[in-house]
């Protein structure tokens, strides 16, 4: 498994070209996050959800699994219940917004068992995180300042996918596709940086 930062607010023009040839990739979307208690897709996770879209509709082969996950509060069962509806309601936007084919997108809540693991950039963007490999349990989120810890429970509310190709064809990430993700920048007026 790769698991490469994609989004818009993260890639920088150094991530290369990710290729699986057969296999599995795994995607972290950072901006299909979530408000405390909620299953509502925002219009930053509509981004990521375009960017998505964009490259089911280049390789046709593909499928994917929209993973997604809670913070550690509340009633594990519930939460579990939440992530579903969380990645239904990701899978939906794919569906009926998006066009593409329910069968090739399986969605999976995972409730608050996967407590997310930092990449070092997502690391450099929060002073609280102390390095990058930092899984954001529970314990380590209650050792944090009281205003740092929505934040780092925002970061466990989130969905990620994992796209597994059925071909034996590269799957490109990187330039190619982040040009996808600069076009709905302009369109949208916002711009990367």
């Amino acid at each position: 498994r790769l698991r490469c930062d994609w989004s818009s607010d993260v890639c920088s023009s150094d991530l290369s070209d990710i290729t699986v040839t057969p296999g599995i990739v795994e995607i972290v979307l950072t901006n299909i996050l979530y408000d405390y208690n909620d299953d509502k897709i925002t219009s930053m996770a509509e981004r990521d959800l375009l960017y998505l879209r964009g490259l089911l509709d280049k390789y046709p082969h593909i499928t994917i699994e929209l993973g997604s996950h809670t913070d550690s509060r509340g009633n594990p069962s519930y939460n579990l219940e939440l992530s579903q509806r969380r990645a239904n309601s990701a899978k939906n936007w794919l569906v009926i917004r998006g066009g593409i084919e329910e069968y090739r997108i399986k969605s999976v809540g995972y409730g608050m068992s996967k407590p997310k693991m930092v990449s070092s950039r997502i690391a450099s963007k929060y002073t609280f995180i102390p390095y990058g490999g930092t899984r954001l349990t529970r314990e380590f989120i209650n050792s944090l300042p009281a205003q740092s810890q929505e934040q780092a429970h925002q970061l466990n509310r989130r969905s990620e996918v994992t796209v597994f190709s059925t071909k034996n064809e590269p799957i490109y990430g990187g330039s190619i596709d982040l040009m996808l993700m600069d076009e709905i920048g302009r369109a949208s007026g916002r711009e990367r940086v």
